[in-house]
């Protein structure tokens, strides 16, 4: 009797501990401990519960997998490796064929990197809840905020086409199809430092305005116009063989004469905007065919880009904005004497464009003897 004493003892005070309980719950919610309250008050914290539910769902099933977004991560990885010349094929090797040649420089994109590792760093995370994706057929489109060691939710755009081999390849990502990249676009906040343009390394664009300067003794110089700013394209598209006369005559080769070109770079130099700007009516334009015997082809704006970092400092030559990279090279196999070319290139984006060049016959240095037939005198000329 006293075991089963105890039991009703301990009934007893459960059946007065729950109702103490929601009465409680009650009061606290509403001041009122009637079971009405209280049912209420517990509906209302059902309701939250499933309410958390369905967001938590909804914000899982706008998430992307990360092996729906590999590419993406594979090409910010090897981008944010650095970038040099004989040591960037994986990189380079991604972008597709196209892209790479009509639309960027290889230089630039070289600078681009160096400048992501150094003002950026690596990727560190990338929200799932930030990507938007767009697939049509084989082509995808791409946006996420990127967080990077140095910087956070950084706008990243990409776009690429998955290869009609159907080719995988194992990455840190798994296996992955090939694909190619078509366009990719990097955009940080306006307070933060990111000018590609201070990473430039001349050494990267030698191809390209070796390239130009070959093109332009052609017997055509079409393809050499087609590298100039759009400018410089409108204004010897019309007329190439106006452009093509005047090569010529600086040369002094005829139109059908044979052509080998050999061009050997003897300088290569940054320049950056002037610390102080030049008088408003200077005009440093010349057209094609001028004075001295040489053909000078450029816009005002590239033509006042000169090289006065000389008389700056390191560090206040890397306050001023960089212009552009001239280049000068020395031509034979054209004509009888040799020919100085100067190449200026400028930036747009991540393409590169000629905006200014300079062809000039170079003083031949041999020794020449003038006879004269009627008195048989030799003069020596040096």
């Amino acid at each position: 009797m006293k075991y089963n004493n105890n039991n009703n003892n301990n009934n007893h005070t459960m059946a007065e501990i729950i109702p103490h309980k929601i009465a409680a719950v009650g009061n606290f919610l509403f001041g009122d401990p009637s079971a009405q309250n209280v049912l209420f008050g517990m509906g209302i914290s059902w309701l939250i519960l499933a309410l958390y539910g369905l967001y938590y769902l909804f914000k899982r099933s706008r998430e992307v997998m990360a092996s729906t977004m590999a590419p993406f991560i594979i090409f910010m990885d090897y981008l944010t490796d650095g970038a040099t010349a004989g040591y960037d094929k994986p990189l380079m090797s991604l972008l597709h064929p196209e892209l790479l040649e009509n639309v960027v420089e290889r230089g630039l994109i070289r600078a681009m990197a160096r400048c992501l590792c150094k003002q950026f760093g690596k990727v560190e995370h990338i929200p799932r809840d930030t990507v938007m994706m767009r697939s049509r057929c084989d082509d995808v489109n791409f946006v996420a905020l990127v967080d990077f060691q140095h910087a956070k939710r950084v706008k990243c755009r990409m776009s690429w086409r998955w290869r009609s081999s159907g080719d995988v390849f194992f990455q840190k990502a798994g296996l992955v199809r090939s694909f190619y990249i078509t366009g990719f676009l990097v955009e940080p906040r306006p307070e933060e430092q990111f000018d590609v343009l201070n990473f430039l390394h001349t050494e990267d664009f030698v191809p390209f305005a070796e390239s130009f300067v070959e093109k332009l003794f052609e017997q055509s110089p079409k393809a050499a116009v087609m590298m100039m700013v759009p400018a410089l394209q409108e204004r010897y598209m019309t007329d190439l063989e106006k452009l093509q006369r005047s090569i010529e005559r600086v040369c002094g080769i005829s139109q059908g004469s044979q052509r080998e070109v050999d061009a050997k770079l003897v300088s290569e130099v940054i320049l950056r905007a002037p610390a102080l700007s030049k008088p408003p009516g200077e005009n440093t334009d010349r057209e094609s065919g001028d004075k001295d015997g040489g053909v000078v082809g450029g816009g005002s704006a590239a033509a006042s880009a000169n090289d006065d970092s000389g008389d700056m400092n390191e560090k206040e030559a890397a306050k001023t904005a960089v212009r552009g990279i001239e280049m000068r090279f020395v031509v034979n196999g054209v004509g009888r004497r040799e020919m100085e070319v100067t190449v200026v290139l400028s930036f747009s984006g991540l393409r590169c464009y000629v905006s200014r060049y300079e062809v000039r016959a170079r003083p031949d240095p041999r020794t020449q003897v003038l006879l004269d037939h009627d008195t048989g005198e030799r003069t020596i000329v040096t």
